[in-house]
């Protein structure tokens, strides 16, 4: 029988409380095809995702050309459950830049506009958007550490981009989208031609298992110390051999 080092028997035993009592889940939610309104072009799918653990924020969207034209910008607005409208300074609104690939972010207002930016008070944070252009399509992608957001309001009500069992998702991406900005990275300015939107509430999401760093580390380990104790079990037939 082959024994496994104590150290690593002790480690392996540590991490499968730790990774029971530590491990934070992360909340998952896709959809292909969700139109609503294609004016803007037609959406061929988005995805968001939320890690409670590390608070990583994340969002995704493919979206057809109108003709010639590209989407060149959206703002988003992802809720713990209920379509955001109506839901004053309670979460973040995003707005993203092709142009410039910048993603801005800000407090929600609750109005049905796009208009949260004109508040320069209600200016979050930046971040880097990634825009790939497919030739007839666009796709936006974003991963942000949403920590300072989510801690933007110490209030009950405000949630900033968490979310867990539940989602709403207030999306409208735009065609014509122009955006300056001021010296400190606000917005200075916004206009766009077309919108389209996607707009839901109380969507179930679902958890993504995730692999323990450090349980992969101890495999390693273990895999180490069974390759040596095989090779001590070929050097000691060895030696029996040749005494």
């Amino acid at each position: 029988m082959i024994k496994l080092n104590p150290l690593v028997t002790t480690l392996l035993g540590s991490s499968l409380f730790l990774n029971a009592a530590v491990a934070a889940p992360v909340y998952h939610f896709s959809e292909t095809d969700p139109n609503q309104n294609n004016r803007a072009g037609m959406i061929s799918d988005y995805s968001v995702q939320y890690d409670v653990g590390n608070e990583t924020f994340s969002w995704s969207h493919t979206i057809e050309d109108v003709g010639s034209e590209a989407s060149n910008g959206f703002w988003l607005v992802v809720s713990d459950g209920p379509n955001p409208k109506g839901y004053v300074d309670e979460f973040a609104i995003f707005y993203g830049d092709a142009v410039s690939e910048t993603l801005s972010a800000y407090v929600y207002t609750g109005q049905n506009n796009s208009n949260s930016w004109v508040d320069s008070s209600a200016y979050i944070n930046t971040f880097a958007l990634d825009y790939q252009d497919n030739g007839d399509s666009g796709t936006y992608t974003f991963s942000i550490d949403a920590s300072g957001i989510n801690s933007h309001f110490n209030t009950v009500d405000w949630k900033g981009s968490q979310f867990e069992d539940s989602v709403g998702l207030w999306f409208h991406p735009m065609l014509g989208a122009s955006f300056n900005y001021a010296a400190n990275g606000t917005i200075s300015s916004l206009n766009f031609g077309q919108q389209g939107w996607v707009d839901y509430s109380n969507k179930a999401t679902h958890e993504v298992p995730e692999v323990n760093s450090f349980m992969l580390f101890l495999l390693g380990l273990m895999g180490f110390g069974f390759t040596r104790t095989l090779m001590n079990v070929r050097d000691n037939k060895l030696i029996a051999t040749h005494s």
